[in-house]
């Protein structure tokens, strides 16, 4: 009798930890969207405020990124680490923002370079490209964007980039 007891409760036992375990393996991998979107040409004349819209989505299960409104709403409740990354001709400054939250920022100036060819001949190029990333907790639902944060004009290159990764 005691022997069949011993033997109900490891079984018992082990039981609860595969429940356990599948629990945990279903936490680890639930909910973890990955997001990757990128600019298919650039955006002239961007001023103050405006919503950058990447309008390729390379990476976007579940569809959580509008590339109409630029928007992507948090499919959980959780930390999330973001990475931009912006080019331009000018000087642009870029905000990751959480609802009306500012959660991250980068500027990014442009400087003359020449460069001469094999013939003598020489270019002018004007332009830089500088990335960035930011970590913060969001809640399920949050609107999470990137918008341009200066009164100058300018154009914000098509190296530009998008990527939200939840964090465990």
């Amino acid at each position: 009798m005691i022997q069949k007891t011993v033997t109900f409760d490891l079984v018992k036992h082990v039981e609860d930890l595969e429940n356990k375990l599948k629990n945990l393996s279903d936490y680890l991998t639930k909910d973890q969207d990955v997001l990757y979107v990128t600019l298919s040409e650039s955006m002239k004349d961007v001023s103050n405020e405006v919503t950058v819209i990447f309008d390729r989505p390379q990476i976007n299960p579940g569809n959580h990124y509008n590339q109409n409104d630029g928007i992507y709403i948090a499919p959980f409740s959780g930390r999330i680490m973001a990475f931009w990354t912006i080019g331009t001709n000018e000087t642009a400054r870029t905000e990751l923002m959480v609802e009306d939250r500012v959660v991250g920022t980068l500027v990014t100036a442009a400087s003359s370079v020449t460069t001469k060819n094999r013939y003598g001949s020489s270019n002018t190029v004007k332009e830089s490209s500088s990335s960035t990333m930011a970590v913060t907790d969001v809640q399920k639902g949050n609107h999470i964007f990137l918008r341009t944060a200066s009164n100058d004009n300018h154009i914000l290159k098509t190296v530009s980039s998008l990527l939200i990764r939840r964090t465990l």
